[in-house]
């Protein structure tokens, strides 16, 4: 209870929950495991897991906006990451090439980014704009978590220095994105860990974060191949 959470640390967490969630969907979803009681059972629990993984890249993001020496470089980085990854996201999770319906959850970091850096130029009008241009786009675009997302890394923003706050923000954000539904307090055992945060950056990973999203996506999409013994 004594260890306290360092940058690396929740980012290594977000990605290893991520992980296990893609995981079940890609390998376990349709399988003969998914059909059978213990299999199921997997199944539930990893994606339960999973969803510990957006609040936290949703806080780091926040972290990064107000710690980033230029946001230009660091939107550049994530809208690259989000190009790169969106082709390998059609296929693992929607096993197609083209899924308009479903873009992948870095566009929706580079939009928050954009609105954070909207609503801290101080005018009323240039937030509100933002605001605007933001949530139409999450919901137009179909980006993974829509606006409801946005709402929790506004969330973090706004209650950044008053923990207590920050977390019932995040309790009700999170029930509006899942609602009485287990993976509701599955995603809340995330803020657990963003309390932990000790505002250190901890080891030095580099962009690990932004090579491991495309990287575990392709690995999984021809994994899923061997596995169910079909490409498209």
């Amino acid at each position: 209870m004594g260890k306290r959470c360092s940058s690396a640390d929740l980012k290594l967490l977000a990605m290893g929950t991520m992980a296990v969630d893609h995981v079940a969907h890609v390998l376990l979803r349709g399988s003969g495991y998914a059909a059978s009681m213990p299999g199921e059972g997997m199944y539930i629990a990893m994606r339960l897991i999973g969803r510990m993984a957006f609040p936290l890249f949703a806080f780091l993001l926040v972290e990064g906006f107000f710690h980033t020496n230029d946001w230009r470089r660091y939107a550049g980085r994530l809208l690259a990451a989000a190009a790169v990854s969106e082709i390998p996201y059609n296929l693992a999770v929607e096993n197609s090439l083209f899924a308009p319906g479903n873009q992948n959850t870095l566009f929706l970091l580079l939009v928050g980014l954009l609105l954070l850096k909207g609503i801290s130029q101080g005018t009323r009008p240039l937030a509100c704009l933002a605001a605007a241009a933001g949530f139409a786009s999450a919901w137009l675009f179909r980006i993974d978590y829509g606006p409801v997302g946005l709402l929790l890394i506004l969330a973090f923003y706004f209650f950044r220095q008053n923990p207590p706050m920050r977390t019932q923000a995040g309790l009700l954000t999170l029930f509006l994105l899942y609602g009485p539904d287990l993976m509701w307090p599955a995603a809340c055992i995330a803020l657990f860990f963003i309390n932990r945060y000790s505002g250190e950056h901890g080891r030095r990973i580099g962009r690990l974060p932004y090579v491991f999203y495309p990287l575990h996506l392709c690995v999984l999409y021809f994994t899923g191949g061997i596995v169910h013994g079909t490409y498209i």
